[in-house]
């Protein structure tokens, strides 16, 4: 097998050697391997879950960063079921990659496209139970006076599927004490509508301690 063979290998995992470099955050590893073989950015996984996903999922913010510097229409990149990046972030609770791409003006649209099923960012980071990002998300919507009422495939709302989350949250007490209340204060925040909210949104999250 020669070098070009090499590189260009998986293993039975799917992983690249740029795949691997981005799981584990290895930056100067990403930075080599984009800069001399920039086509394995785009070679996924059987999921289409490409190195810039991997690198979201697993919070190495920037890892994300040189990937959208080199490879900028990675941005517009979306897995077997309709996920960017930002849905890949929030799914997985990764503050720091959600905070990163909301900063970003030409990379805030991510929060306002829908996966297979409809579903925003937003909806995904309340369905997998991440209130911080559930918060950074919030407000931001109302910032950009987005509509915080968008429908997913089943007709739900990041507020409706709260609002169920509430239910689940008794069953498993223990673990999330205090989840849905989370949830819950971020929406009636928003839902009060008096917000007077800044002209930057450089601070959003940064104080946050939940």
């Amino acid at each position: 097998m020669d070098s070009a063979d090499l590189i260009n290998s998986t293993d039975q995992e799917w992983m690249t050697p740029l795949t691997l470099a981005a799981y584990i955050g290895n930056f100067v590893a990403v930075r080599v391997l984009l800069h001399k073989f920039t086509g394995l950015a785009y070679k996924g996984d059987e999921n289409q879950f490409l190195p810039i996903h991997v690198a979201s999922k697993k919070g190495h913010c920037r890892v994300v960063e040189e990937f959208l510097n080199l490879c900028p229409d990675l941005r517009e990149s979306c897995d077997r079921e309709g996920r960017n990046i930002l849905h890949v972030a929030a799914a997985h609770g990764r503050v720091n990659v959600v905070r990163y791409i909301i900063g970003k003006r030409n990379l805030q649209v991510l929060s306002k496209q829908r996966d297979k099923s409809g579903n925003t960012p937003l909806h995904i980071a309340v369905q997998n139970w991440h209130p911080k990002i559930v918060r950074i998300l919030s407000l931001f919507h109302a910032y950009e006076r987005a509509n915080l009422n968008s429908l997913n495939s089943a007709g739900m709302t990041a507020l409706d599927l709260a609002e169920k989350t509430e239910v689940d949250t008794e069953m498993f007490f223990r673990r999330v004490r205090n989840f849905s209340t989370h949830l819950l204060i971020s929406f009636l925040y928003l839902h009060s509508v008096t917000l007077q909210l800044p002209t930057s949104m450089s601070y959003i999250g940064e104080n946050s301690t939940t």
